[in-house]
């Protein structure tokens, strides 16, 4: 009775020339790409198909393309490739000084900030790119080879990981030194004020449009730091995430004008028109991105920033 063979001599270097070849369909150009000769290429897939036991292409002209048994095989060199990726990541990564790139909406300037200045301290050494967007944020991603984002939409491509971090709530404030305001506190006089907001295409701008009037005055920043400074500067009103008015509101430089107008009993009709839908933090990251020691480090720094906000949270083990 014939039995078959077990392939002891596979090599990753046959699955990435294999690869190669089913990309371009064509021997010489796969040669050229992996800058070996087209006689080396065509030897290391001969090798590969007596391993295998197997014919892996038929040539149709200049074309080299799978047979059956290569489409079956090929599933199975991606996750050889894959594989091989990831421990080479750790390797490289492992014992080595960390680089972190982030993709991060613009309203979580202060997390991220909170966040580094934690995880640096037992990585004095890390190094750090921020890329901040309000609507591309897989594009950038994956031009930019990053780690994480974090994001105020929900990830839906299907090739990332995607978690609801926390709901933010928002506040409409305005700088204590607003006296024109604050002395005359009515609906009318709140929509005559310029709002701030935050640049076009931003989850916070799009709401902020939906909620005033028509012809209101909109002064765009680009992001929530420069805008929460430029309403206690009283250059404006705007709608901004509580978490990061905590600070100016307990030192009595913002009001909350929801706050101001309950203490003039005002009507829950009023309080509507002043009070805004919160949105969703969201984290993700591509499914193929190996998770090393300090992205691990920096989202538990986040849900626990998230924790000790007294937002409401929903965490996962990773």
């Amino acid at each position: 009775m014939q039995t078959n063979k077990m392939a002891y001599n596979l090599t990753y270097k046959q699955i990435q020339i294999f690869l190669q070849v089913v990309e371009t369909e064509n021997l010489t150009e796969a040669a050229n790409l992996l800058h070996l000769t087209q006689p080396a290429v065509t030897k290391q897939i001969k090798s590969l198909e007596m391993d295998v036991g197997k014919k892996l292409f038929y040539f149709n002209g200049r074309k080299s393309l799978l047979t059956a048994e290569g489409e079956s095989f090929l599933p199975y060199a991606r996750e050889i490739q894959a594989s091989f990726k990831k421990l080479l990541y750790h390797l490289s990564h492992e014992n080595k000084d960390y680089k972190l790139n982030l993709v991060v909406s613009p309203i979580y300037d202060e997390w991220i900030i909170q966040i580094l200045k934690q995880v640096k301290k037992s990585h004095p050494k890390l190094n750090y790119n921020i890329n901040f967007t309000t609507l591309d944020y897989t594009a950038l991603y994956e031009r930019y080879d990053g780690d994480l984002i974090i994001a105020s939409r929900d990830i839906l491509d299907k090739k990332y990981y995607n978690e609801k971090v926390c709901n933010l709530e928002n506040s409409l404030v305005c700088s204590s030194d607003n006296h024109e305001l604050l002395n005359n506190l009515n609906i009318d006089n709140i929509f005559k004020q310029t709002f701030i907001t935050l640049k076009l295409q931003s989850l916070l701008y799009e709401q902020t449009i939906k909620s005033v009037p028509k012809n209101t005055d909109i002064s765009i920043f680009s992001n929530a730091q420069v805008a929460k400074k430029a309403i206690v500067a009283n250059l404006g009103i705007g709608w901004l995430p509580d978490f990061i008015l905590q600070k100016e509101i307990k030192d009595g430089r913002l009001i909350r004008i929801a706050d101001a107008l309950k203490a003039k009993g005002a009507s829950t009709n009023d309080l509507q028109k002043v009070t805004m839908k919160g949105f969703t933090a969201y984290l993700a990251y591509h499914l193929d991105k190996p998770i090393n020691k300090v992205m691990r480090e920096f989202i538990q720094a986040l849900f626990e920033l998230s924790t000790s906000a007294n937002l409401n949270l929903s965490k996962t083990n990773i």
